[in-house]
């Protein structure tokens, strides 16, 4: 039943935040050196045939690296990619760059601010009318469950108005500077953000060795592993039309009990482009961030993540070691 997959799921994922916030097994990928950006792949390219142009996995090194079965293979956190660092539109993936930078300079993510008439964003999410008032932690389960970009633009307005702190300047542009500073910091080497949103811009690209890095760091931020796990979220909308709204996380494997958690990016149109981001269970205690890119149809990033999932259970000798 989908109700007992959630609630093994759950526990597995609560066990994971909890060590998160203890210290005891923060991820050790967070300052990987890449080589000319030209990384060897634990599994070969072509061993599995997917419809999506680009794909990155990366094991989420807790402890040690996985090693190829009857191989002797050591020292991989780079498991599989395919373009890997190919430059690609990252669309909605962004948003957990943009969730990041906003923790990092909002302790009290139950702060309310209020939108206004610049933060209106068309595409997906817009559930919120200037005059609303919301917490940043409302803001944040809306940026990583339906994907609001009206919540992310007004984040960026609000974030950028704290840091410039009456200075002058534009608070957006100041935020977008923060988010590639943070890129930087967290090894992303060939990636651009413009925006907070992921809506197309010419100037903005990443690449899905980027983007599941970018998914590896994000794993230090208990906030985002409890949002983008979430299948649903009520947010309290307060001032002239106070209101709840239900949402839903735009993930259709949500309900799998491997997936704990993940984000979409979309565009639509002649930029067509469907992007996945998934944090995936291997059992004992190993994860691997999984990023598939580039699919014309929204099934077929689905349909990719679930063959590089199964082929890495069947070739890949994952440790057995457990977590003391």
């Amino acid at each position: 039943m989908v109700i007992n997959k959630m609630i093994l799921k759950n526990l597995r994922l609560d066990k994971f935040v909890k060590r998160i916030i203890k210290g005891n097994s923060n991820p050790k990928n967070d300052k990987i050196d890449l080589i000319d950006n030209t990384e060897t792949p634990l599994i070969n390219t072509d061993a599995i045939k997917l419809k999506s142009s680009c794909a990155a996995a990366r094991y989420v090194n807790l402890y040690e690296p996985p090693a190829l079965k009857g191989a002797n293979y050591v020292g991989f956190d780079f498991i599989y990619g395919k373009n890997a660092d190919k430059k690609i539109a990252p669309a909605s993936i962004v948003k957990l760059l943009t969730c990041m930078v906003l923790i990092d300079y909002q302790k009290d993510l139950d702060e309310s601010f209020e939108l206004i008439e610049k933060d209106r964003a068309s595409g997906s999410g817009a559930n919120l009318n200037p005059g609303d008032i919301i917490t940043f932690r409302d803001a944040l389960y809306n940026m990583l469950l339906p994907s609001s970009n009206v919540s992310a633009r007004a984040v960026s307005r609000v974030i950028g108005e704290k840091i410039l702190k009456g200075k002058d300047g534009s608070p957006k542009l100041l935020f977008f500077r923060r988010m590639n500073r943070k890129a930087k910091e967290i090894g992303l080497k060939n990636s651009n953000f413009t925006n907070a949103s992921g809506s197309y811009s010419e100037k903005m690209y990443s690449t899905a060795n980027d983007l599941a890095l970018l998914g590896v760091a994000a794993l230090h931020y208990p906030d985002i592993l409890n949002a983008w796990s979430s299948s649903s979220y009520v947010i309290n909308v307060q001032g002239v039309n106070a209101r709840e709204i239900e949402i839903k996380s735009t993930l259709k494997n949500i309900y799998d009990s491997d997936i704990l958690g993940g984000k979409t990016g979309t565009l639509s149109g002649t930029l067509k482009t469907n992007n996945l981001i998934t944090l995936v269970s291997m059992g004992n205690n190993n994860f691997i961030i999984l990023l598939t890119a580039g699919a014309t149809f929204d099934r077929q990033r689905y349909t990719d993540t679930r063959k590089i999932i199964n082929y890495m259970n069947g070739h890949i000798r994952w440790p057995l070691r457990h977590l003391s």
